[in-house]
């Protein structure tokens, strides 16, 4: 099982559109503000903010926060790989050779 280098999993960070990530994942659309509800916890405000500038996630509500790896491991239950790869392969990106 190959490794992936730092910078590579940097880049698939970078150039993943984390509010489109979200929006295709969850069926939501973010409210005036750029908030979404939380999928980590019931909620009916808003409460779940993209920082795009750094591709963060917070939860002002449960806390919950991360990059877009960390949002797909906790929203689509994967792995730390697992989730590289699912972000790499939405993405298009090769995989780097062994």
């Amino acid at each position: 099982m190959a490794r992936f280098s730092q910078k590579w999993i940097n880049g698939i960070v970078r150039d993943t559109d984390f509010v489109q990530l979200v929006k295709e994942l969850t069926d939501q659309q973010p409210d005036k503000k750029g908030l979404f509800l939380c999928p980590f916890h019931t909620e009916r405000t808003p409460s779940f903010k993209i920082y795009k500038e750094r591709n963060l996630f917070i939860c002002l509500g449960c806390g919950a926060s991360g990059s877009p790896i960390n949002f797909v491991m906790e929203y689509l239950f994967m792995s730390f790989r697992e989730a590289v790869i699912f972000l790499a392969r939405r993405l298009n990106r090769r995989f780097p050779k062994k």
